[in-house]
C-alpha cells in the first residue's frame, strides 16, 4: 500500500485528505499506514500518512498461518445505536497477519479491545503497553478509525455502521446543520453477528 502510494506521488495528497477533517477509515494495513508510529517493520520501515497518534506494532499476531477469528470487545460508543444489536458475548473478528496497537496518545479513543494469549502479552509488555493483558484492536482519533481487524470478512455491520455515522456527521458540519435522520434507519446496519 505504501510503495503504491509512493510510486504514484499519492502519499502527500492521502496525508492532505487525512488532515481535511473528512473521515478516513483504516482496516489491518490501513491502520499501520495511518499510524504516527510502528515497530516491528522491516528495515527502513515504509511510509506512513500519519494522522493516528497512536503506537502500531506489525504483524503483532503472527504469520499468515497465524491468522484466525478472535473475540473482541467494544465499547458502548461503537455498538450504540437503533438497529445494532449487542449481546454480552464478544464480536468476532477476524485478523489475518494482523497489527496491534501498542499505545495511543491522549484524544485517541479506544473502541475495541481483546484478551491476550501468553505470547501476545509478552510482545506487548516489550514493546510498551500499559496493559499487555488487553490487545486495544479498534480505536478512533477524530476523522480517523482505524482497526487491526478485517470488520469487511464478517456478517456484522456494526463497523460499517459506526464509520457511515461518522460520514453522516462530517458531511452535516461541512453544510453547517445538523445529521439527517435518515442516516440512522438502515435497516441492515448491525442485524447480523459475525460468522463463528
Amino acid at each position: 500500500m505504501a510503495i503504491v502510494a509512493r510510486t504514484l506521488d499519492l502519499v502527500e495528497p492521502l496525508q492532505d485528505f487525512v488532515k481535511s477533517g473528512r473521515p478516513v477509515f483504516g482496516t489491518c494495513a490501513g491502520l499501520i499506514f495511518l499510524s504516527e508510529h510502528v515497530t516491528g517493520q522491516k528495515k527502513g520501515g515504509q511510509s506512513l500518512l500519519g494522522g493516528l497518534k497512536a503506537v502500531v506494532h506489525r504483524n503483532f499476531f503472527g504469520r499468515q498461518v497465524d491468522s484466525a477469528e478472535r473475540p473482541v470487545n467494544l465499547t458502548d460508543e461503537v455498538v450504540a445505536g437503533p438497529h445494532r444489536q449487542v449481546d454480552d458475548e464478544p464480536f468476532r473478528h477476524v485478523f489475518i497477519r494482523a497489527p496491534a496497537i501498542m499505545s495511543v496518545e491522549e484524544g485517541v479513543s479506544v473502541l475495541a479491545t481483546l484478551t491476550a494469549n501468553a505470547r501476545e502479552e509478552e510482545i506487548a509488555r516489550e514493546h510498551g503497553s500499559s496493559n499487555p493483558s488487553r490487545i486495544i484492536v479498534g480505536v478512533q482519533q477524530g476523522n480517523v478509525l482505524a482497526t487491526a481487524f478485517h470488520p469487511e470478512l464478517t456478517d456484522d455491520l456494526t463497523w460499517h455502521g459506526h464509520f457511515m455515522d461518522m460520514v453522516v456527521e462530517s458531511k452535516a458540519g461541512r453544510q453547517g446543520g445538523a445529521p439527517k435522520q435518515a442516516a440512522k434507519s438502515s435497516p441492515a446496519r448491525g442485524a447480523k453477528r459475525a460468522r463463528k
